[in-house]
């Protein structure tokens, strides 16, 4: 068995068959990644109710300090998420040659570019819409 290095190394050099790219790492590591993710979020988000409403009348020193803090942990949250995410983007492009049918590695890739243009149109979406 190789070391998690290297096979992170392997992933990231495309040296695996396409459908373990994809399969395995591109939907079912990823999925369990974000739903680890998205867990934490809704669980916390689940504890804290209860203070929402005192905390967001609260103008004193402290409350500011964990809204800033708030932002800084969010943003540091986002980033991970967008680091694993263009890792395994990267991961199933360089695997793409890797199948036996020359049709697999335009599907892979086409699959990409659409998850991106979903990405990015869910982000520019969310964006317009933050106020409402």
């Amino acid at each position: 068995m190789e070391s998690l290095t290297q096979t992170v190394i392997n992933l990231w050099n495309g040296n695996v068959p396409l459908w373990s790219a994809f399969w395995v790492w591109g939907q079912g590591v990823y999925a369990l990644v974000l739903a680890a993710y998205l867990g934490m979020y809704k669980l916390s988000f689940e504890m804290l109710a209860p203070f929402r409403a005192r905390f967001a009348e609260d103008t004193g020193l402290v409350a500011q300090a964990l809204r800033l803090l708030g932002i800084v942990v969010n943003m540091a949250d986002l980033l991970g998420l967008v680091v694993i995410t263009g890792f395994f983007t990267v991961v199933i492009w360089r695997a793409a040659p890797n199948a036996d049918w020359i049709g697999w590695t335009y599907a892979a890739r086409a699959y990409m570019v659409v998850f991106w243009m979903f990405v990015g149109l869910g982000a520019l979406w969310l964006w317009q819409n933050r106020g409402v």
